[in-house]
């Protein structure tokens, strides 16, 4: 029996307006806004922002100025904007391996666009046979999705919780603008120190984005991030810097980074990747009902006849003929890759076989994983979806496929290894975009959405987020460097753009192919990995607080200034939901979501404040291009960035709190 708690806003006979010209050009600005502002995010601490719940405020507040508007109007834009947010997940956790293994020395526009659409296409299509049966499953409640719908529900409160999400963004937007542009307040402090034989110190942050990113994330997050701020920088890197040696000719900020990249984020990579087959072991029940569901869906797609408005997908003659025709496309474009682009040296029919193979993989692990995150994204929501450990075990099955395949040599690993990735682009965005898209259909349950109406125009926001990614990844390539991949030598490693997920990605390939990592600080990650789960799974039985290792992993990994202020977004989203507590009256709760859509407006300014100033950086060479000071008000700089910062804490604080 279909699992609906309340009936739809909008009851099957009631027919409103709903691919409306304004309600469209409304989804296609949030998809690129949310794609924009999101790849900058995923490439700059790991993660993605939820789109959903800000995009349908600000939908909600856009067409309020339009006579005749409606809650679905709304639904309908917001769907748009969480297709923004899958591709920009979906490209920037892996696409940016390519620039680690040395494959790509840019982001080829057609190919990236070609590789987006297909993948996010096919996650589209794959999902929607499992929408009758995951919707109506007792057991999934679509955390964020019903949130989604409670905001759309509520679109009566007069607009007041968007004054935060705008004020949110101008704020974030402004002081970024002050901190990487005018470079009048510091966007990070290094105290480090050298010793005979080692070194100490820490990295501070004071970016906007990253602490509101810390309060949305929430407080459990926040400290196991602080624990492994302290294991990897505190503990492990002096220890590194003890055994392995320091650089001397070096200061001690760049000699800290030299180890980082040779040594400790290898031990990261060792901690995220048990992490993420712990992951999938903890939730093999979980994973295997996914799988059962995606062999129900298609027996029942064809034999189930909906007549109501509300119960109409997109035919599912259509839904075969677009699956096959997305299939001969990219069987095309790996072949052009492996024939033209990566000069692997086989027969052309060898290759075709490969590809083949290849398509089949894709086809197979790429709809089951659409069945198990969408399934993850009823069972835990969106954010919390495993979708990085799911893709290491996608490029860990492919990796060993291929390794059956090719003699794996130095000359030719890094080219198979970008093999691995192309695909797994593919894969990362038919997983992402299922993901997205039962978030989207639970919301359009709720307020009476058409889904063959909701379908297509998540369709439109991964055309049109596709456009856009790849020229924006290229953008913010030139003008920060990513993951340590520089397009223009004399570049600022504390401006790089340290893109952790396509990191672990290229590592976990090329680690399989030619069976040669940094084992050593591998081991020590996984060491750790495996005291932190043991912690966790004490935690699990004896309290309600969680220990993850993918976000401990995540710490190690990435520099301290990154961590440090999503730690501290963290730890005040605890102080918040501690105040709230004490309050009693109706108004807590309503409170509660300024907070958090206030932390949503400040990241998108924040980011996409920081993909606009890419533009002059590019065209004028340098990340100083418009500083105003000169280098000796740094000191003032750093006092000042410090400032602002505990002045975006208290504000967000007190929003969230009254």
């Amino acid at each position: 029996m279909p699992n609906q708690s309340q009936k739809p806003l909008m009851g099957p006979a009631v027919h409103l307006p709903e691919l409306t010209c304004r309600a469209i050009i409304l989804a296609i600005i949030l998809a690129i806004i949310l794609a924009a502002s999101n790849a900058y995010l995923a490439l700059k601490i790991g993660t993605t922002v939820a789109a959903s719940i800000p995009a349908s405020v600000l939908a909600l507040g856009v067409l309020r100025f339009f006579k005749n508007s409606n809650v679905l109007e709304s639904n309908l834009a917001q769907t748009a904007a969480s297709a923004g947010e899958g591709m920009a997940a979906a490209l920037s956790f892996v696409l940016p391996a390519m620039l680690v293994l040395h494959v790509w020395t840019e982001f080829p526009y057609w190919k990236t666009f070609l590789v987006s659409v297909t993948g996010g296409l096919l996650g589209v299509l794959f999902s929607i046979p499992l929408r009758r049966i995951l919707l109506n499953m007792p057991t999934l409640t679509f955390p964020e999705g019903t949130a989604v719908g409670n905001v759309l529900r509520s679109a009566v409160n007069k607009g007041s919780s968007l004054k935060w999400l705008v004020q949110g963004g101008a704020v974030g937007a402004l002081v970024s603008f002050c901190q990487s542009g005018f470079k009048i307040f510091s966007d990070n402090v290094q105290i480090w120190t050298l010793t005979s034989r080692t070194l100490f110190g820490m990295g501070f942050g004071f970016t906007p984005a990253t602490l509101a990113a810390g309060y949305i994330i929430g407080p459990q997050v926040g400290v196991t991030l602080f624990i492994g701020v302290i294991i990897g920088w505190v503990i492990l890197l002096p220890w590194i810097g003890l055994f392995e040696g320091v650089p001397t000719d070096l200061s001690a900020y760049d000699a800290a980074m030299v180890l980082w990249s040779d040594h400790l984020r290898f031990v990261g990579v060792g901690t995220m990747l048990v992490g993420g087959v712990w992951c999938l072991i903890r939730l093999m029940p979980d994973v295997w009902e996914g799988l059962r569901l995606s062999m129900r869906s298609f027996s029942l797609m064809g034999r189930q006849k909906t007549l109501v408005r509300t119960e109409q997908d997109i035919p599912w003659r259509w839904v075969i003929v677009g699956i096959a025709v997305l299939t001969v496309a990219v069987y095309g474009i790996l072949a052009h890759f492996m024939l033209h682009v990566s000069g692997i040296t086989h027969s052309v029919w060898f290759l075709l076989g490969v590809e083949l193979c290849t398509i089949v993989y894709l086809l197979v692990v790429g709809f089951l994983l659409a069945t198990i995150c969408g399934y993850f994204t009823g069972l835990i929501g969106s954010t919390n979806n495993p979708l990085s450990g799911l893709m290491i075990i996608a490029i860990l099955i492919l990796s060993l496929l291929y390794l059956a395949f090719f003699n794996i040599t130095s000359a030719n690993a890094a080219t198979i290894s970008g093999s691995v990735i192309f695909v797994a682009v593919i894969v990362a965005g038919i997983a992402s975009i299922s993901n997205e898209n039962m978030q989207d259909l639970k919301a359009g349950q709720m307020v009476g959405a058409t889904p063959w109406k909701q379908q297509l125009v998540l369709a439109l926001g991964v055309l049109v987020s596709s456009l856009i990614v790849g020229p924006v990844l290229e953008l913010l390539f030139e003008a920060y460097g990513i993951a340590g991949v520089f397009p223009h030598p004399g570049m600022s490693q504390s401006q790089m753009l340290a893109a952790p997920q396509a990191s672990l990605m290229a590592a976990v390939a090329t680690g399989v192919l030619t069976r040669n990592l940094e084992w050593s600080m591998l081991i020590i990650g996984a060491v750790v990995a495996i005291v932190t789960i043991i912690a966790d799974e004490i935690l699990r039985v004896r309290t309600p607080f969680r220990l993850p290792t993918l976000a401990l992993g995540l710490a190690i990994y990435l520099p301290p200034e990154i961590m440090t202020p999503v730690i501290v977004g963290g730890i005040m989203s605890a102080c918040v939901r501690q105040a709230r507590r004490r309050l009693s009256h109706k108004g807590a709760l309503e409170h509660q979501q300024d907070g958090v859509l206030l932390a949503c407006g400040m990241v998108a300014g924040s980011a996409l404040m920081g993909v606009i100033l890419a533009i002059p950086f590019v065209m004028m060479g340098s990340a100083n291009a418009l500083a105003i000071v000169s280098a000796s008000f740094q000191p003032i700089a750093n006092v000042l960035g410090v400032v602002v910062f505990l002045a975006l804490t208290y504000w967000i604080y007190r929003v969230g709190k009254q």
